[in-house]
């Protein structure tokens, strides 16, 4: 396997974790910001040369970090909000 895509492609394989894993994980983009700030490596993006290269985040670092209750407490309000949203929205009103 392509060292590359073991490390941005394939959730759990390498040492680094890419945005889409952890958005996959529950993390939102706000999350993400507040709780990894910048990233740990950047990859070139499989999308294209003009694509924005992909960030990359220390796995060993980003399951410290979900260990916290500071990430428990973003991630449980994260998922009120996720909940809220799936929610139909109430009866129409007559015109």
């Amino acid at each position: 396997m392509n060292a590359r895509w073991s490390a941005i492609g394939i959730p759990g394989c390498g040492p680094y974790v890419g945005v889409a894993e952890l958005r996959e994980r529950g993390w939102s983009r706000a999350m993400i910001t507040e709780l990894l700030g910048e990233p740990d490596a950047t990859e070139c993006n499989p999308g294209g040369r003009n694509a924005p290269r992909v960030k990359l985040f220390d796995r060993i670092r980003v399951e410290g970090t979900e260990g916290t209750d500071l990430f428990r407490r973003r991630f449980d309000q994260a998922e009120v909000r996720r909940a809220a949203q799936r929610r139909p929205a109430g009866p129409e009103l007559p015109r």
